[in-house]
């Protein structure tokens, strides 16, 4: 058994269904991860939707045997039970009132791939990118690709029946399955299959629980079949209701498996599913349409599509102008030239990648020639498609990334309207959105007709909650006058389901009704999800009791402005749900939970915690705000800032945890641990120069250890670093020669105290390019007091220090900095903290040794054979990607490929073995293979903690960029 529970109050008010003792037993006695935690259940009472439902309990099922054992106790007990992935569902899908079974934790293999058949056997918390990474070996992908495909899982996927932007070419998950294994609420193990007509018959004439299951499907459908024929939209793109129109006895083959994608597991929770494969494009290239109007790219589709593209999506300037902006998406400003108010981005494919530039050439000529667009850009090179395709998948996020509490909302977004119609439709929309006074954006698969139109809506205000439900009732009646799908790729849910009774009739609703009953008799599966839904505006979350009250009064307890984002509030809430933190393998964000695999590590969980507590949904918001289950969450948050870049809301989990461990603070007193980190500069500066070797022998003792693991919290296995001898200050200045232009080297505590030889190659190197070095000492950055929430501390010190840098020159002269997390405390953290001008200004003039190189056009060698570089996390999250090939030769370094180190200043003395999980995800793999590869191999590193993480795991001397190069030609 593993049971996390701790408390059985119920998070108040709406709160979900609490599960009693029985089934508590029951579920314990079934020997599954369980947590009936109030926190963790608030957590998964949200998906990437405006809804919130909390469940009465969380499992984490390890296989299919733990499945059944969990749907016996439910139908036992009468519990309601929702399977869940992702969690990415923009329609309200993914929650309910009892168990919410997480599929994806540890039910996530891909179990086999057969290259000759052109199938893939896997569990239903598969990762879509997983999948495919695993195919593309074979030369192969599994064709639908929903924008959150690095961290939507198959289950999902066939439970939404997800599509994508290559839908007009691939179709649907459906379309794209073979067989699948579900589990039915009554413990039966369902193999689905493609039948003919004899074969189905042949099931339907089985006695037990399938033939009851195929005979009653097939009385439903057919006692109704020209009603279904008459009703069911004629667009490719339907996942309202059940698809009954694919069990018509007209069709050739059938399969259950069409009963099962889309039914947003009401019906049966996926065990395993064999996909089918497609071949991988020999080669892309893409046309990039652009348009003043953006009714007016809509009009040409039809056009579009006689060069068979395989796919045309549409980005509006709204999302054009947030991704020149935000840092996820800069590299896309290099593309998107222009201020065009609408782009529909061509993709075409050839066997080689001259027949697809070719194809995108003669597209971009005939487009020309009919006078579509203002202009028409090809794009062959996979960098610059890869910026445009991540540009997309981003959009959701990059809607919602708009300043303040009125967003673009999900609930008219999935409308399917045929192409003849489609301008028309949305013009019709933008004019009621004018009528209603509210912005709104338009994107996405303008190729089958599926634009995801989200009018910006405040949902903390009733008057907005009316419009959003006018504006519906508005476009659905357009939908239907033009033969569309009210729910064209993103599902029912709790957004659409009032309206499936109306889009199909109280005759085809009956069907719907019985086929629920056919395959959960109890209605156990999913409940308000196709049947018996409630209505659009319930459940909303941030319509619970009390809260802009109570967020309210613990927003005005922060310490930062957010200026970005409009106060501590909307800076929480600015995490939407659509779960980007989730992906496994690639970026940085979220480290945590790429070690744990637990929602409540990544960043979307602990935003989930922050909003719970804030609203008064712990109790009082002051004592939630402080409280021990809500920092339990927040301790594993390595505040490594890669959420700022990386997620698409710039969500800044480690500014938003300092405020929250600050409000602890307030309630409770700051801990010793806090204090001891946030005095680390004060310990260095007295510890290091004639004291450091009696120092470093003390902090070296077991019984020392022991003393600082029991009150500082400090993990005796982890060596502490060492205090240098020397010390890097003014006297290691370059005086200014003729010409020579001035800059300011920042000495920072670690590069002051512990790791001079850093700061001495610096001066050196810059020199040596042409510069006069001042080395300049205003104090410590505050990065260890920021990190402890000790913002009294950081703000009382960042007073003096910004004085102290303007004093130096600070506002004329660039402020160079070595240590990443210095410089983005400098120009990041504690000017947002202060508010002050000069500390706004002064930041703006910091920047990173590294970039500074780059900017300066100089060129490095290496003095080893090859460099090895690991890139601090605050480097990429605040000041952007490091151009390498700017900087060196082509093939003399590999760049570490890697996330987050482990070490995250603090943290990896504070959890050494997640710590160590976390550097063991890519960066010490990658680096063992660069060390069997190079036998003169030096391994670079910006950050100090880094270099020790690297030291004491990997048995190597990392050292600083400085260090192991010179300009070139010296």
């Amino acid at each position: 058994m593993a049971t996390r529970e701790r408390s059985l109050r119920v998070l108040a008010p709406g709160a979900g269904r609490e599960i009693d003792r029985l089934a508590q037993k029951g579920l314990a006695e079934a020997a599954v991860e369980v947590s009936f935690e109030p926190l963790v259940r608030g957590i998964f009472a949200t998906d990437a939707s405006h809804y919130q439902i909390v469940p009465g309990g969380v499992v984490w099922p390890r296989d299919e045997a733990e499945v059944l054992q969990v749907l016996e106790v439910a139908r036992h007990e009468g519990i309601p039970v929702t399977g869940r992935g992702a969690g990415t569902s923009l329609s309200g899908q993914t929650h309910g009132p009892g168990i919410v079974l997480d599929l994806s934790r540890h039910m996530n293999r891909v179990l086999r791939i057969d290259a000759e058949g052109h199938r893939a056997k896997v569990q239903p918390g598969a990762i879509l990118d997983h999948v495919n990474a695993a195919a593309k070996e074979h030369g192969l992908h599994f064709a639908p690709d929903p924008a959150t495909s690095s961290r939507a899982t198959i289950g999902g996927m066939i439970a939404n029946n997800s599509a994508g932007a290559h839908s007009v070419r691939f179709g649907k998950t459906s379309d794209n399955v073979d067989r699948l294994q579900v589990a039915l609420i009554d413990g039966t193990v369902l193999s689905t299959e493609r039948l003919g007509a004899d074969a189905w018959a042949q099931r339907c004439s089985l006695v037990g629980r399938e033939g009851e299951l195929y005979a009653g499907l097939s009385q439903i459908v057919e006692s109704r079949a020209e009603t279904i024929r008459g009703r069911y939209p004629k667009v490719m793109r339907r996942v309202a209701g059940y698809a009954l129109d694919q069990f018509l006895p007209e069709l050739e083959e059938r399969t259950l498996s069409d009963i099962f994608c889309g039914s947003e597991g009401t019906l049966g929770l996926t065990l395993e599913a064999d996909l089918v494969l497609e071949p991988l494009a020999g080669a892309t290239a893409l046309c990039l349409v652009e348009f003043d109007d953006l009714v007016e790219s809509l009009r040409h589709l039809e056009l579009m599509l006689e060069h068979s593209p395989v796919a045309i999506e549409l980005l509006d300037d709204v999302i054009l102008d947030e991704a020149r902006q935000n840092a996820a998406t800069a590299g896309a400003g290099k593309v998107f030239q222009g201020q065009p108010r609408a782009i529909q981005i061509v993709e075409l494919v050839g066997d080689t990648a001259e027949e697809a530039a070719a194809r995108a050439e003669d597209f971009a000529a005939d487009m020309e020639r009919r006078s579509v667009g203002t202009a028409r850009s090809v794009f062959a090179s996979q960098v610059e498609q890869r910026m445009v395709w991540d540009t997309r998948k981003l959009g959701l996020g990059l809607i919602s990334n708009r300043r303040g509490s009125q967003k673009g909302q999900a609930f008219i977004e999935d409308a399917c309207v045929p192409l003849p119609y489609l301008a028309e439709y949305v013009d019709r929309v933008l004019t009621i959105c004018r009528e209603e006074e509210l912005p709104v954006s338009v994107y996405a698969h303008a190729s089958v007709g599926v634009l995801h139109t989200r009018p910006m809506l405040d949902l903390h205000l009733p008057e907005h909650i009316d419009k959003m439900k006018r504006i519906a009732d508005q476009a659905f009646e357009m939908v239907q006058e033009y033969g569309g799908c009210w729910s064209g790729e993103h599902g029912d849910g709790l957004v659409r389901g009032e309206f499936i009774e109306r889009f199909y009739g109280s005759e085809i609703m009956q069907g719907l009704r019985e086929t629920k009953r056919l395959f959960d008799p109890p209605g156990l599966l999913n409940p308000g999800k196709v049947i018996d839904p409630p209505s659009m505006t319930e459940h909303l979350r941030y319509q619970v009791d009390g809260y802009g009250e109570s967020t309210q009064a613990t927003a005005e307890r922060a310490q930062f402005a957010y200026e970005d984002q409009g106060g501590f509030a909307l800076a929480v809430e600015q995490c939407n749900g659509v779960g980007a933190c989730r992906k496994i393998g690639s970026g940085v964000m979220c480290p945590s939970y790429m070690a744990t695999r637990l929602e409540e590590h990544s960043t979307r969980g602990r935003a989930n915690a922050l909003r719970l507590a804030m609203s008064g949904q712990m109790g009082d918001p002051r004592e939630a705000m402080a409280s021990d289950e809500l920092h339990e969450v927040l301790g594993l948050c390595l505040a490594c800032k890669a959420c700022k870049s990386e997620c698409p809301n710039a969500v800044d989990m480690a500014r938003l945890k300092a405020d929250a461990l600050y409000m602890r603070h307030r309630e409770r007193g700051p801990s010793l641990k806090a204090r001891l980190i946030s005095a680390l500069p004060k310990v260095a500066a007295f510890s290091s120069g004639p004291l450091a070797p009696i120092a470093n022998f003390g902090q070296s003792l077991p019984p020392v250890r022991a003393l600082v693991e029991r009150f500082g919290g400090i993990d005796r296995r982890r060596p502490l670093p060492r205090f240098s001898t020397r010390r890097f200050g003014k006297g290691d200045s370059v005086r200014a020669t003729q010409g020579a232009e001035p800059v300011l080297l920042y000495a920072d505590t670690y590069s002051r105290f512990y790791d001079p030889a850093a700061g001495k190659a610096a001066v050196e190197l810059l020199r040596d390019a042409g510069f006069a070095v001042t080395v300049i000492t205003p104090g410590d950055s505050g990065r260890p007091a920021l990190s402890q929430g000790m913002l009294d501390v950081a703000r009382r010190g960042a007073e003096r220090l910004y004085e102290r840098l303007e004093r130096a020159g600070a506002r004329d002269l660039p402020v160079i900095c070595l240590e990443p997390s210095c410089a983005s405390a400098l120009a990041d953290d504690l000017p947002d903290l202060l508010g002050t001008e000069r500390s706004q200004a002064i930041g703006g003039q910091v920047v990173l040794l590294e970039h500074f190189l780059v900017d300066q056009v100089v060129q490095l060698e290496p003095k080893a054979d090859h460099l090895f570089i690991h890139e601090h996390c605050h480097q990429r999250a605040v000041f952007g990607a490091i151009p390498w090939q700017a900087l060196l030769p082509a093939g003399s370094y590999t760049l570490s490929d890697a996330g987050c180190c482990g070490m995250a200043g603090s943290f990896g003395y504070e959890h050494a073995d997640v710590s160590l999980q976390v550097a063991e995800d890519r960066l010490l793999p990658n680096l063992r293979r660069a060390q069997d590869e190079h036998s003169d191999l030096a391994v670079v590193a910006a950050g100090f903690s880094c270099r020790h993480q690297l030291e004491d795991e990997a048995r190597t001397k990392p050292r600083s960029l400085a260090e192991v190069v010179k300009v070139a030609g010296q």
